[in-house]
């Protein structure tokens, strides 16, 4: 399983942003597990999750989880800046689990 983070326009998928291979999800569960307990919003492989604002909020939850961690890996390195990247530009973003 696979996740995969897209530019989303015109309610279209768009550019691909970022993937996520299975060996590196378990990297990012940690971030996805914080952005759900504050935001109540899950993101896993097994669904599409659209998000047109609330990026800080996630963003937020990929910086307090690399700050937490003994050594961030390199795929939550490029999520942060994937997800800055897209914030600094008021873009709308969707995952696509598969």
């Amino acid at each position: 399983m696979s996740l995969e983070l897209c530019e989303f326009k015109s309610s279209r998928v768009g550019k691909l942003l970022l993937y996520i291979n299975d060996e590196q999800y378990p990297d990012i569960l940690d971030v996805l597990e914080l952005y759900r307990l504050k935001s109540g919003i899950v993101i896993d492989q097994y669904s599409d999750t659209e998000l047109s604002s609330g990026l800080n909020i996630l963003i937020t939850c990929a910086l307090e989880a690399i700050n937490s961690s003994t050594g961030s890996k390199q795929i939550q390195q490029e999520f942060l800046s994937v997800l800055q990247a897209a914030e600094s530009e008021n873009k709308s973003i969707i995952f696509l689990g598969e």
